[in-house]
């Protein structure tokens, strides 16, 4: 009896060890696309802040956007001060989880989405919400999903907020928009719901432009530079092979 249970212990062992070690050998999530996107913000016309959107396409087909955000506005003798960092998780172009900090003056929220393809479930401040509709697109508006080509009315998550917002969606036609010494071509789309929001993007459906009246102001992110980032690919060896220069 004794021999059997060794044996068996000696097999349960090894078998945690070839188990570790298929475990370690699997290929982990990596990018193999990355840009980043630099836009400048504007209410009325003056340059109040910057905007900086870092998006990674990844081996596992999840798209990862993150976001930050600074505005600075002088009130007379104050200084408004908004900024928002957030990351986005999104897979065969719909959103699935979204983590975001905002501090606007002294104000301060942790928004936190989990997003299925029938509902939603978010949290503000660690506290948990009722359980929302499915959500088809984000207030950060970083991209715009094929799908929505088709919906006249669509669910967003405000991303400051955490809080479901319904608007309907129209698309305006093809517009160029020129950055720096390019011309891009353009979709223009246009939401409507509690504020209207203008919406242009480019051949890959990601953002160009975005203008909106936010609490009776005219606000525009305008962007300026796109940068492409070479990722190192890994070799046969699973070693990274150097970038070429």
């Amino acid at each position: 009896m004794l021999r059997y249970r060794m044996a068996s212990w000696l097999c349960a062992i090894i078998f945690a060890m070839l188990s570790g070690i298929v475990l370690q050998a699997g290929e982990p999530s990596r990018p193999v696309q990355q840009q980043v996107r630099e836009f400048d913000i504007l209410v009325d016309g003056s340059h109040v802040g910057s905007s900086r959107l870092e998006i990674a396409e990844h081996s596992d087909g999840r798209t990862v956007a993150t976001t930050d955000a600074h505005i600075s506005i002088n009130v007379f003798f104050f200084t408004y001060v908004h900024r928002y960092q957030g990351s986005e998780s999104w897979q065969a172009g719909q959103p699935r989880k979204l983590e975001g900090l905002t501090q606007a003056g002294t104000d301060r929220r942790i928004v936190r989405a989990v997003l299925e393809a029938t509902r939603s479930e978010v949290s503000v401040d660690e506290n948990p919400q009722p359980a929302g509709p499915a959500v088809h697109l984000t207030t950060s508006y970083w991209y715009w999903p094929v799908a929505l080509d088709k919906l006249k009315a669509i669910s967003l998550l405000d991303v400051d907020s955490g809080a479901t917002i319904k608007a309907e969606c129209e698309r305006i036609g093809e517009e160029s928009i020129v950055v720096g010494t390019r011309t891009i071509n353009c979709t223009h789309y246009r939401l409507k719901g509690a504020s209207e929001t203008d919406l242009w993007f480019d051949a890959d459906r990601q953002l160009v432009s975005r203008k909106s009246i936010e609490v009776g102001h005219r606000t525009e992110l305008r962007l300026q530079s796109i940068k492409r980032i070479e990722v190192a690919q890994p070799t046969a060896a699973g070693k990274s092979a150097v970038p070429k220069l």
